[in-house]
């Protein structure tokens, strides 16, 4: 656990005062007392947890255009565009409610046994918890309530994927060369937001993010190609297909940012891989 965490700091408190006196506190006046310094109700004393969630609404909305042309028998495009925009609303309503209650029985209790404030002290040399609810909780809230209503720039707003083929029965009767067909795609998507910057400046210490100022990844654009051989196979029979895809042509393997810190270097990454090659044969019997 971390050493901060109240109950069983307070619990520890508690238990080490009676030792001090020669006491022996039964469980029941333990979470009497642990109580009284949290200020929370003790039905609450045995079920907090970690991992605790709240609630928003989210609104996704968007536009789609698809434009299919075939300029000949053996040409084929289609081209893709896709705006899409996700909302969010009523955001943390509990979390919000939660925070304001107890921010002022926080910032008021003292460590017995350091005769220092609780909210503030670095047990162990880590960040106190007042840091961490600042770094981890009221800075991403915040960002998350100022940019509620608006559209969120983590979601890439716009993508566009065009598509092509053709059989190069079109350019040559040629027995074996009229079999094959290429083709490509082109795939591209707008830049997103990995995080934020924040308010304040290195070296100072930043504990409020600036919902003004995204800190982007760049718009990427993806390409694919493809050739495939269609023959008949056991007398004409099976119609057999061979393709060989590959995806990525301009990629060699890399690493793309996912989030950042507030002064904009990366601190996730996804791995991109570099281009794939693959073989597949269908058959029609």
């Amino acid at each position: 656990q971390t050493p901060f965490n109240l109950v069983p700091l307070a619990t520890t408190w508690v238990t080490n005062a009676a030792r001090a006196r020669g006491q022996v506190l039964t469980p029941d006046q333990i979470d009497a007392q642990v109580a009284s310094i949290t200020g929370l109700d003790r039905k609450y004393l045995t079920t907090l947890t970690d991992d605790l969630g709240e609630t928003e609404n989210i609104v996704a909305k968007g536009t789609e255009l698809e434009l299919n042309y075939n300029p000949s028998a053996h040409w084929t495009l289609k081209l893709n565009v896709t705006q899409q925009e996700s909302i969010n609303s009523n955001l943390a309503p509990g979390l919000v409610s939660w925070i304001a209650e107890r921010m002022p029985v926080w910032t008021k209790i003292i460590d017995p046994e350091l005769n220092r404030p609780w909210f503030t002290e670095r047990y162990g040399n880590l960040n106190s918890a007042s840091q961490l609810l600042a770094a981890n909780v009221t800075a991403p809230l915040g960002v998350a309530l100022a940019t509620q209503g608006k559209s969120r720039p983590q979601v890439r707003k716009y993508r566009a994927n065009l598509t092509s083929s053709y059989r190069l029965a079109g350019l040559t009767d040629h027995a074996l060369l009229k079999r094959f067909a290429v083709g490509g795609a082109l795939r591209w998507e707008d830049r997103g937001a990995i995080g934020y910057y924040g308010l304040q400046q290195l070296p100072a210490v930043i504990t409020d993010l600036d919902p003004n100022r995204p800190i982007w990844d760049r718009a990427h654009l993806y390409a694919d190609a493809f050739v495939s051989y269609r023959t008949r196979m056991f007398s004409d029979r099976v119609a057999a297909t061979f393709q060989l895809n590959v995806r990525n042509i301009q990629e060699d393997g890399r690493l793309q940012p996912i989030s950042a810190y507030p002064n904009g270097r990366p601190s996730g990454f996804r791995i991109v891989d570099p281009r794939q090659f693959i073989l597949s044969a269908t058959f029609d019997l």
